[in-house]
C-alpha cells in the first residue's frame, strides 16, 4: 500500500473542483482512515478497515473521532508548536471553524468522508498483492528485472505513487503558508521545545514498551510491526500532549 499519509493526494484536487459540495477535512481524513486499524492495533493486520461494510461501521465513526480529536485537541497547539515562520503561516488554519452544525453540512462531511475512503480503498487495489486489481490485470504482477532483483509492477506503482503523492502534499502544505502579519498568540521557544521534548519522550516511551513487552524485543521478521508500531507511538504522543498544552493554553 502507499505510505498512509500519502493519500490525501487523491483526494485534494476533488475539493479544489467541487469546493461547494465536499468538506476537505472529511475527504482528508477519510483517504487515510482505514490504515488507521493498523494504528490502532499497533501492527499492520486489518480485517475491517479496507472492506465496504468496514467503511461504514468502522471508518465512518472513526473518521467523525479523527476529526473532533484534531479539531478540538491536536490543531491548535500543534501548529503554534511548529518552527517560525510555519506557526505565524499556518495560524489562519486555527480559527477555521467547524462548519457542520446544518444537515446539510453533516451530509456532505459523511459522503466526503465515504470518497476519500473509497479512494483509499481503490489505491491501495492497484498497488497491493492481495489488491483487486492487482489479482484481476495480470500485468500488474508481472516483475520487471533491475539488478538482480525481480519487481513487479504493483511495487513501482506503490512507491512511486507515495513518492509523487508526498511531493503533492509537500506542495500543498506550502500553498497553505499565509503570513500573518499581526500580533497574534505564539507560543515562546520554551514552550514550543517543551512540546516536541515531550512528543519525543512518550512516543519512545510507548514504542519501546511496545517492542520490549508485547514482542521479542530485536528481529526482522517484526520489521513491519516495528515502522507501525512507531507511528501509531507518535500518533498518540502527539495527542496527549497536545491535551496537556490546550488545557495549560487554553487562553
Amino acid at each position: 500500500m502507499p505510505f498512509t499519509f500519502a493519500h490525501p493526494a487523491i483526494v485534494i484536487p476533488c475539493k479544489k473542483k467541487f469546493p461547494k459540495y465536499l468538506n476537505l477535512s472529511a475527504l482528508v481524513i477519510g483517504s487515510m482512515t482505514p490504515d488507521f486499524e493498523y494504528f490502532l492495533r499497533f501492527m499492520p493486520k486489518g480485517t475491517i478497515g479496507h472492506t465496504l461494510l468496514g467503511s461504514i461501521w468502522f471508518d465512518i465513526p472513526l473518521v467523525i473521532i479523527l476529526y473532533l480529536l484534531w479539531e478540538h485537541i491536536i490543531k491548535r497547539p500543534f501548529i503554534l508548536s511548529m518552527p517560525q515562520p510555519i506557526d505565524k503561516n499556518l495560524y489562519h488554519i486555527t480559527h477555521r471553524k467547524s462548519k457542520n452544525s446544518t444537515i446539510k453540512k453533516r451530509i456532505i462531511f459523511i459522503y466526503s468522508a465515504l470518497i476519500g475512503i473509497y479512494s483509499h480503498i481503490l489505491w491501495d487495489s492497484f498497488t497491493h498483492n492481495t489488491g483487486f486489481f492487482v489479482m484481476k490485470l495480470r500485468l500488474l504482477s508481472n516483475k520487471i528485472h533491475i539488478f538482480n532483483y525481480k519487481i513487479p509492477v504493483y511495487k513501482f506503482l506503490q512507491h512511486g505513487s507515495t513518492i509523487i503523492g508526498s511531493i503533492y502534499i509537500m506542495i500543498y502544505l506550502y500553498s497553505l503558508m499565509q503570513y500573518t502579519d499581526c500580533n497574534i498568540k505564539q507560543f515562546s521557544k520554551e514552550t514550543k521545545i517543551n512540546y516536541w521534548i515531550l512528543v519525543i519522550v512518550i512516543t519512545f516511551s510507548i514504542f519501546l514498551y511496545r517492542i520490549t513487552m508485547t514482542l521479542n524485543f530485536v528481529s526482522l521478521k517484526y520489521f513491519g510491526i516495528y515502522i507501525v508500531s512507531f507511528i501509531s507511538s507518535i500518533l498518540v504522543s502527539i495527542l496527549i500532549v497536545s491535551f496537556v498544552f490546550k488545557i495549560k493554553y487554553r487562553n
